[in-house]
């Protein structure tokens, strides 16, 4: 079963997988993502923010495509995705002002220091 040694990890460690609410998928590449598969056959029940350039993540609660800097929570936020390759995820603004709302892409604010 693909995610199975994500799975039998998260047991080692004590955690549920019904307690993950939100996945946050840098990349595309295997040590990154391989064990997606496993974990959403044992919760769907999830918020996965994924770099645009991912397609087909199907059948769960929430796919998030982020194209572009977004506020994900206070003090996290997405870079968007880098060179169409990923995306990186900050705990600080990349912008002097964020967006009111959760979800929603940071446009037309300056940045502080600009992203690469």
């Amino acid at each position: 079963m693909k995610g199975s040694i994500l799975l039998a990890n998260m047991e080692k460690l004590g955690i549920d997988p019904m307690s993950i609410e939100e996945v946050f998928i840098s990349h595309a590449h295997f040590d990154h993502a391989g064990g997606l598969s496993g974990f959403l056959n044992a919760n769907k029940d999830v918020t996965i923010y994924v770099p645009h350039s991912i397609r087909g993540v199907q059948g769960i609660s929430r796919v998030v495509s982020v194209s572009g800097t977004l506020k994900i929570h206070e003090n996290i936020f997405s870079t968007g995705e880098l060179d169409s390759i990923e995306q990186s995820m900050a705990n600080e603004p990349p912008c002097s002002k964020t967006s009111a709302s959760s979800v929603e892409p940071l446009q037309g604010i300056q940045c502080q220091s600009p992203l690469p």
